[in-house]
């Protein structure tokens, strides 16, 4: 099996992952055959895909929730611990990739709020950033733009307003 080169082809074979912004990459279901070389972190947020990585090396965080138009107080708090832990190994300089099914919306989620702690971007620009990015992926199953839940896009921009907010009291 060939390495993964951070262009997302292995073998020959396209692996549905994309550049975002900085380090940060977001996907679709992970192949856990793959090694993920580039990768120092591998984000899986689906509840209902989380696989064992027996070839992979680097640091894996599993937050696990569902893609829906609500988010419950815990599932909330692994959204955020896994957003923080992306932003950390960011600042750390490492490479990240964050998944779930489809790369859009739960992926999007964690990503979003991960760029709004470690960037303090807008949260419209982090929006911005991640559909262009992810389009190809939407456009291939039917979806009109990633973070099509709108739920989670509200998050990903109430979230960089309350981490630009708080850079500003600092």
């Amino acid at each position: 099996m060939g390495d993964l080169a951070i262009t997302g082809v292995a073998d020959g074979q396209r692996l549905d992952f994309d550049h975002v912004l900085g380090s940060l990459y977001q996907g679709g279901k992970i192949r856990p055959e793959r090694s993920y070389r580039p990768f120092s972190m591998i984000v899986l947020c689906s509840k209902e895909w989380q696989p064992e990585m027996p070839r992979y090396v680097g640091k894996i965080v599993r937050p696990r929730f569902d893609d829906a138009e609500s988010i419950g107080g815990r599932d909330f708090e692994r959204i955020v611990r896994g957003a923080r832990a992306v932003a950390a190994e960011l600042a750390r300089g490492g490479t990240v990739l964050v998944t779930c099914s489809a790369g859009l919306n739960r992926s999007g989620l964690v990503a979003g709020i991960a760029l709004g702690i470690r960037y303090r971007l807008d949260g419209e620009q982090i929006v911005t950033a991640i559909r262009r990015a992810r389009q190809h992926a939407a456009d291939r199953i039917g979806h009109s733009h990633a973070l099509s839940n709108e739920t989670f896009e509200k998050i990903v921009i109430e979230q960089a307003r309350k981490h630009a907010a708080l850079e500003h009291r600092a």
